[in-house]
């Protein structure tokens, strides 16, 4: 939410990519006057959520930046984690990225430039206890 507020004044357009559609609607609301935010409901743990994103991306280029800031975590032992929800996590931090980032690059070629921001938390760097 908080990159949207940051680059509401800067751009024009935005898509906004979240699995809640109340928080999108309310979101594009409160910067309605700055910039138009076009609402994308979406679960990137999903095939079928990335794919959706991948298309909006291809009929409403072109694309200049992209932000993925999709992400969560999961805690406790691996050995007693729900594998289910790793492979979840492993979807939406390195699948929805890679497919997200691979759909922009043409429309950022095209224009001669582009910029992506990937963002991560300090557990992609670090190892930490009971994680």
């Amino acid at each position: 939410e908080e990159f949207l507020r940051q680059l509401a004044p800067r751009c024009r357009h935005l898509i906004a990519v979240a699995r809640r559609g109340d928080r999108l609607e309310a979101l594009a609301a409160e910067l309605a006057d700055t910039v138009t935010v076009e609402p994308l409901v979406a679960d990137l743990a999903t095939v079928e959520g990335q794919v959706r994103v991948v298309e909006a991306l291809r009929q409403r280029g072109p694309v200049q930046l992209l932000v993925n800031n999709a992400g969560f975590g999961t805690f406790g032992a691996f050995a007693a984690s729900d594998i289910d929800q790793e492979l979840a996590m492993v979807r939406v931090h390195q699948d929805a990225t890679l497919r997200l980032t691979r759909a922009a690059l043409p429309f950022m070629r095209e224009a001669g430039g582009g910029q992506v921001i990937n963002v991560a938390s300090i557990g992609a760097f670090l190892p930490m206890p009971s994680t």
